[in-house]
């Protein structure tokens, strides 16, 4: 019968604990691996969850409706969480105790797949690169036309002086045509 309920909460996940009652339980950890143990009430500010080591030694006490406990064992063997329930109402307790080698915390939150994380890495770094040698470019771009902005009037210039004087000579040269005496019948 204990092992069937010790089957039925791992797989479940998720107890009614009575009003004024308490919860035990033991979790196995193994030396120098992270346990990690995330628990939620679900709304239930009257909690007390207490995390005792393999020698009875108490890790922590916490008293939120929800927390993620994290903690490195030094010996191998169970870890004991008690639970207890101070409301005059029934509570609703969840937990997970997630394999900690398989995640990997980003800046977001857990990470599942790490390949998946590592190619999207350099996907981005790869798009960030791109954008700076944009960046430079335009900035380049922009000091060559600040540099040559002075050289474009300039050549305006130049250009309305040079069209006034071919304008100027083929105004005489017509006026000159006209003027010109014919000279015989």
């Amino acid at each position: 019968m204990n092992i069937l309920f010790f089957f039925i909460f791992s797989l479940c996940r998720y107890v009614e604990i009575n009003p004024k009652d308490s919860l035990f339980m033991k979790l196995k950890v193994t030396k120098d691996e992270m346990f990690k143990f995330i628990y939620n009430t679900f709304g239930n500010n009257k909690v007390n969850v207490v995390v005792y080591d393999n020698m009875d030694r108490k890790i922590g006490q916490y008293v939120k409706s929800s927390g993620v406990v994290y903690t490195k064992p030094l010996i191998s063997g169970h870890f004991k969480i008690e639970i207890f329930n101070k409301s005059k109402e029934k509570m609703k307790f969840g937990y997970r105790c997630p394999d900690v080698n398989k995640e990997m915390q980003g800046a977001l939150g857990p990470i599942k797949d790490v390949d998946a994380v590592s190619e999207l890495i350099s996907v981005l770094e790869n798009n960030i690169s791109a954008q700076r040698r944009q960046f430079a470019k335009y900035e380049n771009h922009f000091e060559l036309v600040k540099k040559s902005k002075s050289w474009v009037y300039r050549f305006v210039i130049f250009e309305i002086f040079t069209s006034l004087a071919i304008m100027y000579y083929l105004h005489k040269n017509t006026i000159k045509m006209f003027e010109r005496k014919h000279v015989g019948n």
